[in-house]
């Protein structure tokens, strides 16, 4: 896969990522500029309920147990994502994720999100949107758009 396909692949998976769906091809390439591609072995703790790490992940391939309170409440896969409140807010982790496979992510870190939203205002705008639906659909009130 060339360098060109990876980050296409990159956009298209952060497209269907909530906080990033209003999102347009440049706007979503930007985004993808600041990830990194990471690797985290079976068995491995990513975040760590409690801890206050500002980092998104979207999983690419292998499957990860989300833990609450020392119980697995649910396992992602491919495609599915988590931290995406944290890279905003940087408060306590609300679980550890675990790696229950061989895993393939891409994460993007706060300090590297606050440089691309001083950097991109449009998308700034967008995503404070998106987390106001996110906030009134949480406290039971109808989202229009």
């Amino acid at each position: 896969m060339t360098k060109h396909e990876s980050a296409h692949g990159l956009t298209t998976a952060l497209a269907r990522v909530e906080l990033f769906a209003d999102l347009d091809d440049r706007e979503l390439a930007a985004v993808g500029e600041v990830c990194r591609r990471e690797h985290s072995p079976a068995g491995a703790e990513i975040v760590r309920e409690g801890d206050r790490t500002g980092r998104f992940y979207l999983i690419h391939a292998g499957e990860v147990d989300v833990v609450a309170g020392g119980e697995v409440v649910a396992r992602l896969k491919a495609d599915d994502y988590f931290g995406e409140i944290a890279v905003i807010d940087q408060n306590e982790r609300s679980a550890t994720i675990r790696a229950s496979t061989d895993v393939e992510l891409s994460s993007l870190a706060a300090f590297n999100c606050r440089a691309l939203l001083r950097e991109h205002p449009e998308i700034t705008y967008k995503l404070l949107l998106r987390l106001c639906a996110r906030l009134r659909r949480a406290e039971g009130h109808a989202v229009t758009s």
